[in-house]
C-alpha cells in the first residue's frame, strides 16, 4: 500500500499539489517554537510528495521513504545533504535592484545563479522572500545562503542558510580551471582572493577578479568559542580535484590575497586565515581610507563609493606577510605602537598560586610563540605536571593541544591521566570512588576538543614527522600547543659526520622556527643524563645543563624547569623550580611548591605557599622542606575553583 504524508507524521492543511510548509515531527516537539513551520513539503498532483525541515535537515520522499535522519539536537554532521536548487533562476525585481544599487551587474547575478526564495529567517522566526546564494563545487549545489529582510527591530541584516549541508567556500567552482595538459584536467588557479561576504565576492568579479571566494559565515565575533567549527570550510574545500592527487585544492594554490572586512572581526579572521594557510603563501589587502580617515569597510563599499579601479589597486598593493627574517620597523609599527600604548603583551596564568609571587608577578606563565623545556629526575612527576598545566591551559583558555608521548602507551591510558586531571577525580576506583558516568562523558567531550596525540605504529617520528603533522593540525583545528614527551623517544637520524650537540642545536632550531611562525606553544620534555651520586646524599635538583647537548638548551630555551620531590617519603611537595628566564614579563626564577594527588594524577596549591625567589635553586637543603602528613582537603580547590561545569564547550 502506498505511503501517506500521516504515516510520516506530516501534517499539511490541504491535499492539493503545490507547496506547503508544516511544523517538522522530527525536531519541532523538541524546539521553543513547536509550531514554527519549518519542514517544506513538495506535494504534485499525483499524490507523490517529497520534504526537508530546514532546521534538523530531516528528508525523504514517498517512494523511498526517509532519505536523511533528522537530528535535532546536533548541528555537526559527517554525512553532508544536497540541497535543492530552482530548474530556473529567477531573482525578484526588488532583490535584482538591491543587487544592482550595490553595483552589482545582472550578468554577475546570472552568472553565479542567484534567485529568490521564499526561506524561513531564524532571526525574524517566519519565511520571508530572501536572496539565495548556491555554493558550487564542480558544478553541483552543495549548501545554499539565504540573505532575509532587515529585523524591523533592530534593523541588522538577517541571514539563514541549508542544514546538514557541506560548507564551502562561497564561489570554489572559480578557483578551478581546466587544463588540457592533464589527464584528468581540473587544476587549482596559482592565485586566489579570499574575501568575507558573498556581495564582497561579487564586486571582485565586477572589478575583473573571477579568482575570488567568500567566508561562508562572515567573520567569528570576538567571543566565538569553536574556531575549528566555523573555519571547516577549510578542511571541506581543500579537495583533491583528481584521482591520484596528493594535494588538495587549496594546498596547491601558490598565493592567497585576504581581503577580509576592515573591522575587528574582519581582521580576526585574517589572522586566523593567515595562520592556518600559511603566512608564506599569503598577503594582506588593505581597503583605502575615506577622508575622514576612517577605512573603507569592505570590497562592496568599495566598489559603491570608488569604483573597481580602487578594488584593483588594493589588490596590487598587497602586501606580503614577512617570512624571510627581514624586516623594518614599519612592518611591526602597529604592534610597537601597541607595546608602547599597553605595556608588553603577558603570557597566561593557570590560576596557581604556586606560580604567583605575594606580589603578583608570575613566576611562569604560558605565551605562544616561545619554548619551555622541562627536566627532573624519572618518577618525580614532570610529565605529570605538563599535562596539569595543558589541561588548565586548556580550560580556562580553550587552547588546544598536539600531544606527542610515546612513553604513556596505550593513548587511553594517557587519555584517562588528563580525563582525572580535568574532572578532579580518579578515573579507575581505588581508596576513593572513581568518577561518575556523567563526568567521565563530560571529560570526554572536554578531550576531543582540546587533545589531538599523534602516534605511528609502524616508524618512529622523528622531528621534523612531529613538525609536519602539527603544522596540518594547526590548520585544520587551530592547535596552539605542542608537547614532545619526551625528547629522548623521538627518532634523531643525526649524520655521521654531525656531533650531537650540533644536531641538537639545529632541531631545536627548527623547533623554535616553526612555533614562531605558527605562534604555538612549545614544550619539551627531556630526561638527564646519568649523574653521579654521593653515597648517602639526596637525589640533586636536575637543570638544564644535565640534559644530553646541555648547553644547547641553556642557550635556545626560552625557559628552564625542573621538577623535583622527595620520592622516598609520602606526602612530601612537589618543587617546581624556574631556572632560566629569557624574558622577563613573562616569568621569574625562583621556585614554587605543589601537592601531587596520586589517585586524580593532579597538581593542587597548598594553602598559604605562594611563589618564594630562589636563584640558585640546587643550593635549596631537602632537609628544610615542609612536610605534609597528609594531601589537602577533598573540598580545597583553589585551582578549579569555578568546577566541572564551567567548561562549556
Amino acid at each position: 500500500m502506498a505511503k501517506t504524508l500521516s504515516d510520516f507524521g506530516i501534517k499539511i492543511a490541504s491535499q492539493g499539489a503545490g507547496e506547503y510548509f508544516a511544523p517538522c515531527p522530527e525536531c519541532s516537539p523538541h524546539r521553543k517554537q513547536k509550531l514554527a513551520p519549518c519542514l517544506s513539503v513538495d506535494l504534485d498532483v499525483n499524490g507523490n510528495f517529497d520534504w526537508y525541515c530546514e532546521h534538523c535537515g530531516w528528508s525523504g520522499n514517498r517512494a523511498q521513504g526517509v532519505t536523511h535522519a533528522g537530528d535535532p539536537r546536533a548541528w555537526k554532521r559527517e554525512l553532508f545533504i544536497r540541497p535543492k536548487v530552482p530548474a530556473r533562476f529567477i531573482l525578484a525585481s526588488g532583490a535584482r535592484k538591491f543587487l544592482n544599487d550595490r553595483k552589482i551587474p545582472d550578468e554577475v547575478i546570472e552568472r553565479n545563479r542567484i534567485y529568490s526564495v521564499a526561506a524561513w529567517i531564524p532571526q525574524l522566526d517566519g519565511r520571508y522572500e530572501s536572496i539565495a546564494f548556491p555554493f558550487y563545487f564542480l558544478g553541483e549545489a552543495v549548501h545554499i545562503k539565504y540573505r532575509g529582510p532587515k529585523d524591523p527591530t533592530t534593523g541588522k541584516k538577517t541571514f539563514a542558510s541549508t542544514v546538514g549541508t557541506e560548507r564551502i567556500f562561497y564561489g570554489l567552482d572559480d578557483l578551478i580551471t581546466i587544463d588540457p595538459t592533464t589527464a584528468f584536467n581540473r587544476r587549482a588557479v596559482e592565485v586566489a582572493i579570499i574575501v568575507e561576504g558573498e556581495p564582497d565576492k561579487l564586486a571582485m568579479e565586477v572589478a575583473g577578479f573571477r579568482n575570488a571566494v567568500s567566508t561562508p559565515n562572515g567573520a567569528p565575533g570576538k567571543l566565538a568559542g569553536n574556531l575549528d567549527s566555523y573555519f571547516s570550510f577549510l578542511d571541506n574545500s581543500n579537495v583533491k580535484l583528481n584521482p591520484g592527487d596528493k594535494e588538495g585544492l587549496l594546498d596547491s594554490i601558490r598565493t592567497f590575497y585576504i581581503a577580509t572586512d576592515s573591522d575587528e572581526n574582519g581582521q580576526r579572521c585574517e589572522d586566523e586565515l593567515v595562520r592556518r594557510l600559511g603566512p608564506d603563501r599569503c598577503r594582506r589587502v588593505r581597503w583605502p581610507k575615506r577622508a575622514d580617515g576612517q577605512r573603507i569597510k569592505d570590497a562592496n563599499d568599495v566598489l559603491i563609493e570608488l569604483g573597481p579601479e580602487a578594488i584593483v589597486q588594493a589588490i596590487e598593493d598587497a602586501k606580503p606577510i614577512p617570512i624571510d627574517g627581514v624586516f623594518t620597523v614599519a612592518d611591526f609599527e602597529a604592534e610597537l605602537d601597541d607595546y608602547y600604548e599597553n605595556g608588553l603583551p603577558l603570557g597566561i596564568s593557570v590560576g596557581w598560586n604556586a606560580l604567583i609571587k605575594p606580589d603578583g608577578t608570575l613566576g611562569y606563565s604560558l605565551k605562544t610563540g616561545t619554548t619551555t623545556l622541562w627536566t627532573g629526575w624519572p618518577q618525580h612527576g614532570k610529565s605529570r605536571f605538563v599535562e596539569n598545566i595543558c589541561v588548565a591551559a586548556a580550560r580556562e583558555q580553550g587552547w588546544k593541544f598536539a600531544y606527542f608521548s610515546p612513553e604513556v602507551q596505550p593513548l587511553q591510558l594517557h587519555a584517562s591521566y588528563l580525563a582525572a586531571q580535568w574532572a578532579g577525580e580518579p578515573f579507575v576506583s581505588g581508596n576513593v570512588s572513581k568518577m561518575n558516568r556523567e563526568m567521565y562523558e563530560r571529560a570526554k567531550k572536554f578531550l576531543k576538543n582540546h587533545f589531538y596525540f599523534m602516534m605511528s605504529d609502524e616508524l618512529p617520528y622523528g622531528v621534523d614527522d612531529l613538525l609536519e603533522r602539527a603544522t596540518k593540525l594547526v590548520r585544520a583545528h587551530g592547535v596552539n600547543a605542542l608537547v614532545l614527551d619526551p625528547w629522548n623517544n623521538i627518532y634523531h637520524a643525526r649524520k655521521s659526520n654531525e656531533r650531537e650537540d650540533e644536531y641538537i642545536g639545529k632541531a631545536i632550531q627548527r623547533i623554535n622556527s616553526w612555533r614562531r611562525k605558527y605562534d604555538c606553544w612549545v614544550s619539551i620534555v627531556a630526561h638527564p643524563v646519568k649523574i653521579r651520586m654521593e653515597r648517602g646524599k639526596k637525589q640533586p635538583i636536575v637543570t638544564q645543563h644535565d640534559v644530553k647537548g646541555g648547553s644547547e638548551w641553556d642557550a635556545m630555551m626560552d625557559f628552564c624547569m625542573s621538577i623535583w620531590r622527595n620520592i622516598h617519603e609520602e606526602n612530601t611537595p612537589t618543587e617546581i623550580h624556574v631556572q632560566k628566564v629569557k624574558f622577563q614579563h613573562l616569568a621569574t626564577l625562583g621556585m614554587g611548591l605543589m601537592q601531587f594527588d596520586k589517585p586524580t594524577a593532579r597538581y593542587y596549591d597548598i594553602e598559604g605557599v605562594g611563589f618564594g625567589t630562589n636563584v640558585k635553586s640546587k643550593q635549596v637543603n631537602p632537609e628544610d622542606r615542609p612536610h605534609f602528613d597528609s594531601p589537602p582537603p577533598d573540598d580545597y580547590d583553589p585551582y578549579y575553583m569555578k568546577g566541572p561545569e564551567w567548561d562549556t564547550e
